[in-house]
């Protein structure tokens, strides 16, 4: 009878664990949507952290997603944005390189160009002595090369100082945004989740920048009201003003949907094609601007560099990249950067304001 009843728990006992284990088996497999470490999962969990600014335990998730699914190109995305997050960029730019070798991904390799690109630095050289001439006379000064610079059909204007484009007029008012880039600053003095309306260069450019105008001038810049949309390319679930508040601006940068509006539109800000991170068109060399030159330091690179005046250059839009820590920009050749560079991390970017001017 003994061995009977101990038979009959040893029988329960096996039953008991077989069926533990089933249910834990579909709940592995089949109950949920997925997978606790789903590459998807951690994904979106590498970017909530990204967001919180926690850059270590972002990287801890896409570092696991690519230990899972080695050909995932956004998994070095985020490792590598997580790595500058950490001021590492070494280790940013390996990431890449190892994930641009297994996948061959274009996203992966615009981004790394981005990283790995060198401002040209003018490099002194000793002067080389003219030959001395019989007769002295007055050189005749030599014309100056032709730069490229924004192009299409808006007149240019003179106010304050400087060449503005005309853009729109509305009421009496003009939109008017620098015929050149004025200078190069950093987006912000940091590298942290932030948009357009606390930025350092809004603060600069309705600050000192404005008052750099005498009174008379500064008297016809009306204060305007700026939309700041959502990145249309980038949808961020975390926070349903990704792109940030309306402002009131007098001097202001233009925004994603104004570039497109203004120097051509090619219909891809508003159907991204593929999974590009370029709007790259037929109306690229319209948006190209050249420098009116100087010098400045790069907190990126720690040392100044020299910008020659009627360089090709790159300049920054307000809207915001793909997420609170990038802004978008235009690059040198005139495509647009959807995806953004880091506000407090990248090089210094060049500036072209914009206005609404009342007109005499």
């Amino acid at each position: 009878m003994k061995t009977q009843t101990k038979n009959l728990i040893i029988i329960a006992a096996v039953a008991a664990i077989a069926i533990i284990t089933t249910i834990a088996t579909i709940l592995i497999f089949s109950g949920g949507n997925e997978p606790a470490e789903s590459p998807q999962t951690l994904l979106n969990l590498g970017e909530q952290y990204l967001l919180e600014l926690d850059y270590e335990q972002a990287l801890v998730q896409f570092l696991r997603v690519i230990e899972i699914e080695p050909m995932n190109a956004r998994g070095y995305i985020g490792a590598a944005e997580s790595y500058i997050g950490l001021g590492d960029t070494e280790s940013a730019i390996a990431i890449l390189e190892l994930g641009y070798e297994r996948t061959g991904d274009s996203e992966i390799r615009r981004i790394l160009d981005e990283l790995t690109y060198v401002p040209e630095l003018e490099v002194e050289s000793e002067p080389v002595p003219e030959p001395e001439l019989e007769l002295e006379s007055e050189p005749e000064p030599e014309p100056e090369p032709e730069t490229p610079t924004m192009s299409g059909t808006h007149e240019i204007m003179q106010f304050g100082g400087y060449d503005w484009r005309i853009l729109d007029i509305q009421d009496g008012k003009a939109l008017i945004i620098s015929d050149k880039i004025l200078e190069d600053r950093a987006y912000h003095n940091e590298q942290v989740g932030i948009t357009w309306e606390d930025s350092d260069l809004r603060a600069y450019l309705n600050g000192e920048f404005y008052n750099s105008f005498n009174e008379a001038d500064r008297a016809r810049i009306v204060e305007a009201t700026n939309t700041n949309p959502n990145n249309p390319w980038y949808e961020n679930p975390w926070y349903e003003k990704f792109g940030g508040a309306d402002t009131q601006d007098r001097i202001f940068l233009l925004s994603l949907e104004e570039v497109v509006k203004y120097f051509g539109d090619s219909g891809q800000l508003a159907n991204r094609p593929s999974e590009d991170v370029w709007i790259d068109d037929q109306y690229n060399g319209n948006r190209i601007a050249c420098h009116v030159g100087g010098t400045y330091y790069s907190n990126f690179w720690d040392e100044t560099y020299t910008v020659a005046a009627g360089k090709t250059w790159w300049w920054w839009l307000r809207s915001t990249g793909n997420d609170a820590g990038r802004a978008a920009r235009v690059n040198q050749d005139g495509r647009v950067f959807v995806l953004g560079s880091n506000v407090g991390i990248d090089d210094n970017g060049g500036v072209c304001p914009a206005l609404w001017l009342k007109l005499d």
